[in-house]
């Protein structure tokens, strides 16, 4: 069973807007432009979309509830390095240690109100893995791989698709 994840959502009023979109669906439509975005995460994928909207001259800020952004543990530093200097070279604006409270007309930083201007928002939290085919686990023998098992990378997903061949 291989088959993917969602996207997390945020609990906060504003989050349905027609300006928040998630991550993935941003990666995959292009990373359409717009005069200023706001991503709240920065994890991997967030910081990627802010490179990819950065290179077209859009004005980008990165909002990390974390101290730091690309924290998830088993991540290349060479990648990673490499991608928040790519993102200080595009001028992206990152802000970590940050509680959203709501998306709309101000957004809360450091215990103070904070306008952050944007046309579009989005929302970059993580993923939640998908269980849509456990139906088959008592009817057959199944194996989960990739984010259906647990949520991961790419490297992840290879390498517990190989394991899982070795097995059968």
């Amino acid at each position: 069973i291989a088959c993917g994840a969602d996207p997390k959502t945020i609990a906060v009023p504003g989050a349905d807007l027609n300006i928040v979109t998630d991550v993935k669906s941003e990666l995959l439509e292009g990373c359409n432009e717009s005069e200023d975005a706001v991503i709240i995460g920065g994890g991997l994928s967030g910081c990627e979309a802010a490179y990819e909207i950065a290179k077209k001259g859009v004005k980008v800020t990165i909002l990390e509830v974390q101290d730091k952004i690309i924290g998830a543990p088993g991540i290349s530093m060479a990648n990673s390095s490499m991608l928040k200097d790519l993102l200080a070279y595009h001028n992206v604006t990152v802000l970590t240690s940050v509680k959203i409270n709501k998306i709309g007309d101000n957004s809360e930083l450091d215990g103070k109100e904070k306008e952050i201007q944007a046309d579009k928002v989005i929302i970059a939290a993580g993923y939640n893995s998908r269980n849509e085919l456990s139906e088959f686990e008592d009817k057959m023998e199944t194996y989960k791989v990739g984010d259906a098992n647990k949520v991961g990378n790419l490297m992840d997903a290879i390498k517990g698709a190989y394991e899982i061949a070795l097995k059968i």
